[in-house]
């Protein structure tokens, strides 16, 4: 399977335009998301010169982690070019760590957060969690934003962070259909369904941005 540029607006498709190729079944692979990163400027901002969407979207979800975090190490998986991360450090959240599997993100993520560069990892998700289950994962709460649409074994995926000490996971989910979306949600019961595993405890449904509508 090969996957073109949505933004190429010629007639004719021709290998200038093709973003990856898939050859495993997964739509989101590194190699999308380093191009995604050098060329969508939006990543490079601080989160405070994100649009009022974005912005909203963030203070939501620390608003929510605020709320039922009790001192637990943080762990984000999918942490992109960090800006949650800065959010969290200049509100004093320091026991942090952020996973990515692009490393054009993470180095976007460290120089938005030099002081804690040694915070963020590049790393395949599985790969890291099977490995360090007596690191940084025991009494942790997991932060998961626009990750789990992306990927066949989500599901696994959530099951996992349980086995390796997951106290509570803080995750988002679109409701919008995208190239590389395996998956949506247009309810809250369809997210439960498909995550019966976990006690959801409390939930907001937020508007997208159209900055990325076509991803």
């Amino acid at each position: 399977v090969y996957i073109f540029d949505p933004k190429n607006e010629t007639d004719s498709v021709n290998s200038e335009h093709l973003l990856y190729e898939v050859n495993d079944g997964e739509l989101c692979v590194p190699e999308c998301m380093d191009k995604m990163y050098v060329e969508w400027k939006e990543y490079s901002k601080k989160y405070t010169d994100l649009n009022t969407l974005e912005i909203n979207r963030l203070d939501e979800s620390f608003s929510m982690l605020k709320k039922h975090h009790n001192g637990e190490n943080l762990f984000e998986i999918g942490c992109g070019s960090g800006q949650f991360a800065n959010i969290l450090f200049d509100n004093g959240y320091t026991n942090y760590t952020g996973l990515d599997f692009s490393k054009n993100a993470i180095e976007l993520a460290i120089k938005a957060n030099p002081k804690y560069k040694e915070n963020f990892i590049v790393a395949d998700v599985f790969d890291y969690l099977k490995n360090n289950k007596q690191d940084k994962t025991i009494n942790t709460t997991f932060i998961i934003f626009e990750v789990l649409e992306h990927i066949k074994k989500d599901v696994e995926l959530i099951s996992l962070l349980r086995d390796v000490g997951g106290i509570n996971i803080l995750f988002s989910v679109p409701n919008f259909q995208s190239f590389n979306h395996l998956r949506t949600f247009q309810n809250i019961d369809e997210i439960i369904k498909r995550y019966d595993m976990l006690n959801i405890l409390d939930y907001s449904c937020l508007q997208a941005s159209s900055v990325y509508e076509w991803k």
